[in-house]
């Protein structure tokens, strides 16, 4: 397993061109990102959501990555995120308890 972006499928995917005058336009932030996220729900030979909705972080990194180079360091990325995430549905929740009428 490993990463294999495929740049010329992501360019006619995304239809443009990352040849010649445009090689770096993938260093982007509009392009990195989209290019990402095209990989994981399309230039991936692997179900990407299905490992993160096992929250298997070995695989998705070993597919992506070919190798564990920095996992400890995602691995504490995605556990923050977890945190932040849990906090900001909490907050949700909460708001939406409080504006929903009283019965009684």
């Amino acid at each position: 397993m490993s990463f294999e972006f495929d740049g010329p499928a992501y360019g006619r995917a995304a239809k443009h061109d990352f040849f010649g005058e445009h090689r770096n336009g993938l260093e982007q932030p509009k392009w990195a990102t989209d290019s990402a996220g095209w990989y994981w729900t399309s230039g991936s030979s692997m179900d990407l959501n299905t490992l993160a909705d096992q929250n298997d972080l070995l695989a998705i990194t070993a597919h992506i990555n070919g190798a564990f180079n920095g996992f400890e360091d995602r691995r504490k990325l995605l556990a923050a995120a977890f945190i932040h995430l849990k906090a900001c549905l909490e907050r949700s929740e909460s708001r939406q308890e409080g504006s929903e009428p009283s019965v009684g």
